[in-house]
Parts: C-alpha cells; structure tokens; sequence
C-alpha cells in the first residue's frame, strides 16, 4: 500500500491515540465546559503527570479513544459507593500502584476504619493531596498531625510537586 493511501485510510478510521497515550487531557482542555482546566494543570505538574500515569489509571475510563461515550465507560462518580475514588475505595486505588503503602495503610487505625466502611476516615488524599501533590513523608506526615492538620490540609511542598521521584 502506498504511504499516502496508509494515511488516508488512517484518517478515516475512528480516532484514537495508541496505546499509552492518554487523550483525556487533549479533549477536557479543548472544551472549556468540561471539568477541569486547574486539575489538569494540576496533574501535569504532579509525580503522576510526569510519569505519564493517564487519568483513566485512577478515574478509570479509556484514554485511548476521543469518543465521549467510549471515553466515559465504566468511569463513576467519586461519591458512588463503587466509584474508585470513593473513600472507603481510594486506598485500593492508589493502591494497585503503590502496593508498599497500601500494606501498611491496611494495616493502619485509619485502615482498619475504611475497611468497617467509615468514609470520613482521612485517606492517601488526606495527607498527599488529589494527585499526590503534596509529597509528605513519615516526618513530614508526623509534624503537620501534631500541628493539627485536618484531612486535606497538609501543607504543600514548594515548586508544586512532589519531593519525592523527581
């Protein structure tokens, strides 16, 4: 086949980006009545961001199609009890990448409440942020709840990002 026929056939096949590439941000940039311009900054400049986690790897979804519909499926709201950022399912979701902590969290007064189904109980958000921004370690964790910090108050770390892997 010749290139220029390879690339007519490939502009009138349905569009959609290969597989790693995350086409969420193209589509909720493109039309500023989507949700949300700030969270998409946000995550660009976050450890997730620049280590190319997609959003469909924590809101689910397919990132690999620009069709809404398909782009959607299977994505449910944070308060749906089957959601994936619901609270009681949020360390299940951070965790199927950060397996270390979701162990110990598990095993934590705060995990064992999650686990009883309590959705008040401070989470990986709590502390770290909706997108691990706030990169707090054990030290870091430890002074700001001796300091009084309520679930999603701890402080930010300068430069926006994650101290950690960068």
């Amino acid at each position: 086949m010749q290139p220029f026929a390879l690339l007519l056939v490939g502009m009138l096949t349905p569009a959609t980006a290969m597989a790693g590439d995350s086409t969420c941000t193209d589509c909720h940039r493109s039309n500023p009545d989507l949700p949300s311009h700030p969270h998409i900054e946000d995550w660009q400049a976050s450890v997730h961001g620049h280590n190319e986690v997609g959003c469909e790897q924590c809101h689910g979804g397919d990132a690999t199609t620009f069709r809404k519909f398909l782009a959607h499926r299977g994505m449910l709201r944070p308060v749906d009890p089957q959601g994936h950022l619901q609270a009681t399912n949020l360390p299940a979701t951070c965790g199927k990448c950060h397996a270390a902590a979701y162990r110990a969290f598990s095993t934590s007064t705060h995990g064992e409440l999650v686990s009883e189904g309590d959705n008040q109980v401070p989470t990986c958000t709590s502390c770290h942020g909706p997108l691990a921004l706030q990169g707090l370690g054990p030290n870091g964790l430890q002074v700001a709840s001796a300091q009084g910090a309520r679930p999603g108050t701890a402080p930010r770390p300068r430069g926006g990002g994650s101290r950690r892997n960068r």
